[in-house]
């Protein structure tokens, strides 16, 4: 105050590379301290618990490098070091071939090839556990219907799982079959994209078919490989539940990979188009005849255990096994239903799925658009956390994650155990949601953000008004994938809750599993009936997948 005058001195304002900075953190915060807390945090654990000889009652001690010195002088973790790169390799590969020779056929404009895509893709609904065991029962060597096969050639019965020589190529064949179709609608979306222009141009040089494909379609199609070869040898080396299900690392270790390994030294010594009418030409036919073969290929396995499921509990040991029943029993599916308590794990599993969805989307998008628009000190080094946790297998996770819920501040005697935030929170967002709009925007023209800063539209406004509206797509997919995964997912909430009140609905079907006995028609009943809601999410869904998969770039260079 000056002679009764009143001066209001205004505080200068932060320079604009402060705010778009501080802008870029508060869009990237929440995932970041989510990625933390629940993935680099236990990894970090872990770290910590190999360093100790840690039991069940807890740690006995500082060891140092003991754990380790002990690990690589024994020689079964060299072999399931090895065990584990056979599979990936030959797992990868023959699934990611696989997956681009069908995308190749399902991108033709003929008729009802809309339909094969979504057929193909039924494999990856259902979840490992149940996959796992249907090709238990096709490669039972007493029962099995590919051992039937055989005999019906008058050969030999193969020991599918039971030989070393032929349980590794056994549970390879397994998880190339679901690599095909997990693969599949990923090269599909980036074929829809390669420009049709050039084939014209190479057909009019002269160039056959082998080499538009191999100076066209691979080049384009490259960031996609590059992406499908990431995630393919991250999931192998985190696969656990179907190779578990199907020989448990036997016989004689055949199978047995790295994180089955750590697992069992864990557990012992506590170490831690539009349609026209077309004329069938000799071409169509074959084409045809291709799709229909790979779909019985694809779904084959998963129509036995539909069969499976409408057969009566003494029907399924007759020899020669069948893949039909031979009377309907359409009330297996209300024995299900009532007996496992399905209403309520369709809920929990539900809450678990919507809630996932909701925090993958958000706050993947957000995170997703400041690493692809914004410029903030750290960018590229935080970039390279979230991808670290992609390469985390979550089955290294799971200890660490069962003490911190367990012993989470503030709660009651076993923390966050039993809960639905125990559930969720370790999966609230994901590094895929955080790459996958990243690489999305990479093909969103930045002219855009500009104009709307030119009109005034602050950092979130932009984001909100601009940038959501045009990643539709890319959002879609998030959703149905983290649906898929959460819907599936097997091994957290077997670990987290105890409570048959919270069960979801892949633990509910272990209900049909005694220790002495087990119901396979009601638990391929129950299977059916899992797999249906993300059925439907796919096919609602899968017209996204071609604008938003073919979208995705390298995104190294920005």
């Amino acid at each position: 105050m000056h002679d009764g005058i009143v001066i209001l001195q205004h505080r200068p304002a932060l320079p604009p590379a402060i705010r778009r900075h501080a802008g870029a953190y508060l869009f990237i915060g929440p995932a970041l301290v989510l990625l933390v807390v629940f993935n680099i945090g236990p990894a970090l654990y872990t770290a910590w618990l190999s360093l100790q000889d840690y039991g069940i009652l807890g740690s006995n001690g500082f060891v140092g490098l003991e754990n380790y010195t002990h690990i690589l002088r024994d020689g079964l973790f060299w072999h399931s070091l090895l065990v584990t790169s056979i599979y990936t390799v030959g797992s990868a590969a023959i699934g990611l071939a696989g997956a681009l020779a069908l995308a190749a056929l399902v991108t033709r404009k003929l008729p009802f090839m809309g339909w094969f895509r979504v057929l193909y893709f039924i494999p990856s609904v259902t979840s490992l556990f149940v996959n796992a065991t249907i090709f238990g029962w096709l490669f039972d060597y007493n029962l099995g219907l590919f051992n039937y096969w055989l005999t019906s050639l008058h050969l030999q019965r193969a020991p599918w799982l039971q030989d070393p020589n032929w349980a590794l190529f056994s549970v390879i064949v397994v998880g190339a079959w679901g690599g095909v179709s997990y693969n599949l609608p990923i090269y599909a979306a980036g074929l829809q994209n390669v420009n049709r222009d050039l084939y014209e141009a190479a057909s009019l040089d002269g160039a056959n078919g082998w080499q538009r494909f191999r100076f066209i379609t691979l080049p384009a199609i490259a960031p996609i490989t590059r992406y499908t070869v990431i995630l393919a040898i991250i999931g192998s080396f985190q696969l656990v539940a179907s190779i578990d299900a199907l020989t448990s690392g036997g016989p004689e270790n055949a199978t047995l990979v790295t994180l089955m390994y750590i697992r069992m030294q864990s557990v012992a010594s506590a170490r831690v188009g539009a349609q026209h009418r077309r004329r069938l030409t000799p071409s169509t036919v074959v084409f045809y005849a291709l799709a229909l073969l790979a779909l019985v290929i694809l779904l084959g396995p998963l129509v036995w255990m539909f069969g499976t499921a409408f057969k009566e509990g003494s029907e399924i040991f007759t020899w020669p096994p069948s893949v039909f029943p031979k009377h309907w029993h359409w009330d297996n599916f209300v024995q299900a239903w009532q007996g496992a308590h399905f209403s309520r794990y369709f809920i929990n599993s539900t809450i678990v799925s919507l809630v996932s969805v909701v925090t993958n989307v958000f706050l993947g998008a957000m995170a997703g658009y400041a690493f692809a628009r914004l410029r903030f000190p750290g960018r590229n080094f935080l970039f390279l956390v979230v991808m670290i946790t992609l390469m985390v297998p979550n089955a290294v996770l799971i200890i660490p994650l069962f003490l911190m819920m367990k012993n989470v501040p503030f709660t009651d005697p076993g923390g966050w155990l039993n809960t639905y935030q125990g559930v969720i929170l370790p999966t609230a967002v994901t590094g895929f949601s955080i790459f996958l709009m990243r690489q999305f925007l990479q093909g969103v023209p930045r002219e855009l953000d500009q104009a709307a800063a030119v009109d005034g539209a602050n950092l979130f406004q932009v984001f909100w008004h601009v940038i959501l509206p045009l990643t539709k797509p890319a959002l879609a997919i998030i959703a149905v994938f983290t649906a898929l995964t959460r819907w599936n997912d097997y091994l957290w909430p077997l670990v987290a809750i105890r409570d048959p009140d919270l069960y979801t609905v892949q633990i509910g079907l272990k209900y049909f599993i005694g220790p002495y006995h087990a119901q396979w028609h009601l638990l391929m009943a129950g299977a059916v009936i899992a797999a249906l809601p993300m059925l439907l999410v796919y096919a609602l869904f899968q017209p996204f997948f071609e604008q938003s998969l073919g979208n995705l770039g390298t995104g190294l260079n920005e």
